[in-house]
């Protein structure tokens, strides 16, 4: 190996490292002063090379953010997008122009469509931003794009990877018309392509709101378009964000079940807990996150394990035992 590979495998990995190190202070959602230390250039990809306040160091894609005038030496707030399982940690730089369920003018720069993944043709606006980079816009087929106007105001409903998740304010769900926990009826009305080109769901609820649900989360329940499902909302409803839960195929939240030992993990917590964890099977030899007592029996590693559904999170059952 170069020498030159052998340095950049060398800083990819320490920097890698540092990513994944388990912050007990972070939790999705919070935001945190950082300062830009440097940039750096592996393997033909720009980072900037963050650290936090306790001099903890992490990588961002620098391609993102060109628009954002970031400068070595900046001091810059970011987002906890995300925590995975596995404990890295991605930050979403804070967008010094929008903010998320501002409503702003764009300017109108044509209309486009294409075909996804169900065949169906889908309408997308395209706009030009204050920073001039031009945005998609997911639009009903029925939908009037400028009827003369060259400007129309929309709404922020996410900021992902310095993308903007624009939504027309007709379609920002009211987070008034729902509770936290309680079951809806939605038809899944068709597909849509948004931000990151990532397709979801369009569901139509009773209230004829249009909501959104990430579709690879539930490849394995089987919905169809035309379909009524029932699902849960577990958070404040945010266009494009993860708020709505449909119901798990076969099974219901508080029984028990039989399930099969898969192997032994280590789950990290949204807020930062560790803890060890086993990954079971499903009838339908779905994976599924089973929390341990303190003490359990390795025996069960090779008979059927009971368990009770304690909730589910993205298409997935998260169990406890009786």
């Amino acid at each position: 190996m170069s020498p030159q590979k052998k340095f950049f495998y060398f800083v990819y990995e320490i920097f890698e490292m540092a990513s994944v190190t388990k912050h007990q202070s972070f939790k999705e959602g919070e935001t945190h002063p950082f300062r830009i230390l440097n940039k750096i250039d592996l393997s033909d990809d720009d980072y900037f090379v963050l650290a936090d306040s306790d001099s903890k160091k992490y990588l961002l894609a620098s391609e993102y953010y060109s628009h954002y005038g970031f400068e070595i030496g900046q001091d810059i707030n970011c987002r906890i997008d995300k925590i995975s399982c596995t404990g890295k940690i991605y930050l979403e730089p804070i967008n010094p122009f929008y903010s998320p369920g501002g409503s702003y003018d764009f300017k109108i720069a044509g209309e486009t469509t294409l075909v996804n993944s169900q065949n169906e043709t889908e309408r997308h606006l395209i706009v030009i931003d204050l920073t001039g980079n031009k945005q998609q816009v997911w639009i009903p087929s029925s939908f009037i794009a400028s009827n003369g106007n060259t400007t129309i105001k929309l709404r922020v409903a996410q900021i992902k990877k310095g993308n903007l998740l624009l939504v027309l304010p007709s379609l920002y769900v009211s987070d008034k018309d729902y509770t936290i926990g309680d079951k809806y009826q939605f038809n899944v009305e068709g597909i849509a392509t948004l931000i990151e080109e990532k397709e979801y769901f369009r569901l139509r609820d009773e209230k004829d709101q249009i909501h959104f649900l990430r579709s690879k989360f539930y490849k394995n329940y089987n919905l169809s378009i035309g379909q009524s499902i029932t699902a849960h909302i577990v958070k404040i409803p945010k266009a494009g964000s993860y708020y709505i839960e449909p119901l798990y195929p076969g099974y219901e939240m508080g029984k028990s079940y039989f399930f099969k030992f898969v192997k032994e993990d280590t789950y990290l917590h949204p807020t930062g807990k560790e803890e060890d964890v086993w990954i079971v099977h499903d009838k339908n030899e779905r994976k599924c996150i089973l929390f341990l007592p303190k003490k359990i029996s390795d025996n069960l590693k090779t008979e059927p394990i009971r368990a009770i559904v304690d909730h589910t999170y993205k298409g997935k059952l998260y169990l406890k035992t009786q």
